[in-house]
């Protein structure tokens, strides 16, 4: 059987596959990328009301339908909303910090439950985030959450529940990561921080590992106050690293 190519066929640039062409996709995705485009470049500003379906039709050469299927598409992803009423209309989302994190908690939490990623490496996110996190809340003196950070570093009471030392635990990191006074390293780290420590939760610290975590918080509060951001990111590395054993052992049990 020929393949039905012959002559100048054969020899066509377009049976070559070396070619880099992209497939014809459907009118409302291609829409719908030109308006996201647009949001991320700035174009379109949160807040901003979108021309109404018929007029945006017009603009784009489509019909209704694909209009309405492209906002769909971008209602998904949280970059547009509609309202209804004589004010109503379809809108660039303003940006919500905490619609972001729980966005990513919900991601990250799945990623762990099916063992996407492993513990390692959500360790290895945490210290990329917490590491520099601790340097810039040192260059601020801990800032408002100097006091908070100290306190956070007190050894649970020997009566106290896991729960209660795991929450003390949260609390020091979460403080570290405001104290940063960058909103971004918050937004990611605690996401990443709370699935590590979920996965901490399946093991089995004494009470003096706890003594020692206390301590180990103290050391990279004090150096945080003290303003010392080198004495800071090492602190934070090594406490984290301290960790990393206990998730081994929960692996491998």
């Amino acid at each position: 059987m020929t393949s039905g190519l012959t002559g100048d066929d054969a020899s066509s640039p377009l049976t070559s596959a070396k070619l880099d062409v992209r497939p014809i996709r459907s009118s409302y995705l291609q829409v719908a990328e030109q308006l996201r485009d647009l949001i991320r470049g700035g174009d379109l500003t949160p807040g901003q009301r979108l021309p109404a379906e018929p007029d945006m039709a017009a603009l784009f050469g489509v019909s209704k339908g694909t209009i309405r299927e492209a906002l769909r598409i971008l209602s998904s992803e949280g970059m547009v909303t509609t309202r209804r009423g004589v004010r109503g209309g379809t809108f660039v989302v303003e940006p919500d910090a905490s619609k972001v994190e729980g966005t990513l908690s919900n991601a990250f939490n799945i990623l762990a439950v099916t063992n996407k990623v492993t513990a390692d490496d959500f360790l290895n996110a945490w210290k990329a985030i917490d590491v520099p996190a601790s340097g810039l809340a040192a260059r601020r003196r801990g800032g408002e959450h100097a006091d908070a950070l100290l306190a956070a570093c007190q050894a649970p009471d020997v009566d106290g529940s896991r729960e209660q030392s795991l929450e003390f635990s949260a609390d020091f990191h979460n403080l570290l990561l405001r104290a940063s006074g960058n909103q971004l390293l918050e937004l990611m780290g605690r996401p990443v921080s709370a699935v590590a420590r979920a996965r901490f939760s399946g093991t089995s610290p004494t009470e003096e590992f706890w003594h020692t975590n206390c301590t180990e918080h103290r050391r990279i509060a004090e150096a945080i106050i003290a303003g010392d951001s080198e004495a800071a990111e090492a602190a934070t590395a090594e406490h984290i690293e301290s960790l990393r054993p206990y998730y081994r052992a929960q692996r491998e049990s």
